[in-house]
């Protein structure tokens, strides 16, 4: 018998003893993270989850048209890159080709696999995970309103009570989109921090309601910090990007570590200096854009306030030198951050930022609300109290 099909052969006996074992002997195969939806645009959106071990994954869409979900084959898109199906726990799916301004009415398939060793054969356990029970959905844009409201969170620091007490002072359920504005973990130092520590808190409204995430700087540490990107792909491939819904115009900064790259704590591994240098360059470029120019509104999010007060610590001025230049000169509306843990309000100034700085704290909320002719924004505390109101009028 040749090496190949003795594997072979072991692969398929390894099968039918897992099938055949009680299930106490073994850990059900099942979902990690439940879906939820990144970068959605008129056409396309990507659709991520985890299983606890490897498998294929694919997704299954149908038109919101009252059919139910088994009333015939449904397009299936899968999770594959350069022509192969990839097989492993994270799943990342794009489905393209939708038509704008269209609810669609999906689920998620994941099957277990058990060996791959054996040339391009795969053998399969048979335990399938699905969401067939409860179809979810997504509208794609195309006709959002000309008014809607959209939360902030910051700094929960995997604090899951902290986090389900906000979500619904901020009227989450609301809101067109969510922002994460940083620091939502500690550190990523296993590789299922980001997972059970936040992504998991989300699931309650981030299968049908996109979220848009910035790192903070906390996000930057840990073993597994270098993941970052492929729990949260963006459209430039970067943890700072742009994107638009409705009359505006957003813009996602990641403002890197506080303290100094030859600071003790990073072990000789930060490099940051030289990236927010590059990320200027790419800002410079996307506020000459023109659909930053066209916006109605034009807002900013970067955790850490780029402000230069006798307090400020290394990041922070870093963004002030870099960012706050570029920023002023092109009509900026409105800038929110975190970081600092507590309330803050930097107004406009001709001497430093020429546009508003909010900055959300730890425990509490925004809520922005994008109107006809103002942007208004309620920093609401964890028992849903009112603490700052500011309105910005063109």
């Amino acid at each position: 018998m040749s090496i190949r099909y003795f594997f072979r052969f072991v692969a398929v006996a390894a099968v039918f003893s897992a099938a055949t074992l009680p299930l106490c002997a073994q850990d059900k195969f099942s979902f990690v993270q439940q879906p939820y939806l990144q970068n959605l645009g008129e056409t396309e959106v990507t659709i991520l989850w985890e299983t606890n071990s490897p498998s294929l994954g694919w997704v299954e869409i149908a038109p919101d048209d009252g059919s139910h979900i088994y009333a015939c084959a449904r397009q299936r898109f899968y999770d594959s890159e350069f022509g192969t199906r990839r097989i492993g726990k994270l799943h990342k799916v794009t489905l393209t080709g939708l038509k704008p301004a269209t609810t669609y009415k999906y689920r998620i398939v994941s099957k277990e696999v058990v060996d791959t060793t054996a040339g391009n054969a795969t053998f399969y356990t048979g335990h399938v995970a699905t969401s067939y029970k409860k179809p979810l959905s997504f509208k794609t844009l195309g006709d959002e309103p000309s008014e809607f409201q959209f939360t902030v969170m910051n700094d929960i620091h995997q604090d899951s009570a902290r986090f389900s007490t906000l979500a619904e002072a901020g009227n989450v359920d609301k809101a067109a989109f969510v922002v994460f504005n940083g620091d939502m973990v500690s550190s990523m130092n296993t590789d299922t921090t980001i997972t059970k520590c936040f992504l998991n808190y989300t699931s309650s409204f981030s299968g049908e309601k996109p979220f848009y995430i910035g790192r903070g700087n906390h996000e930057t540490r840990g073993q597994y910090a270098g993941t970052f990107m492929d729990y949260f792909p963006s459209p430039t491939g970067m943890p700072y990007y742009a994107f638009e819904y409705g009359d505006a115009f957003f813009i996602v900064l990641d403002s890197g570590e506080d303290k100094p790259d030859g600071d003790v704590e990073y072990y000789d591994r930060a490099e940051f200096s030289k990236y927010r240098e590059q990320e200027a360059v790419w800002l410079k470029t996307v506020v000459e854009s023109p659909e930053f120019k066209n916006a109605k509104y034009r807002i900013v999010f970067v955790h850490m306030p780029p402000v230069a007060e006798k307090s400020s610590w290394y990041g922070c001025l870093e963004g002030n030198r870099l960012f706050v230049p570029i920023l002023n000169n092109v009509g900026i509306d409105l800038m929110l951050c975190g970081h600092t843990h507590k309330y803050g309000y930097h107004p406009a100034s001709g001497d430093a930022n020429v546009f508003p700085i909010i900055v959300n704290g730890n425990k509490t909320v925004a809520v922005v609300s994008v109107k006809e002719e103002s942007l208004n924004v309620e920093i609401l505390d964890l028992e849903g109290k009112k603490v700052k109101i500011h309105t910005f009028k063109r």
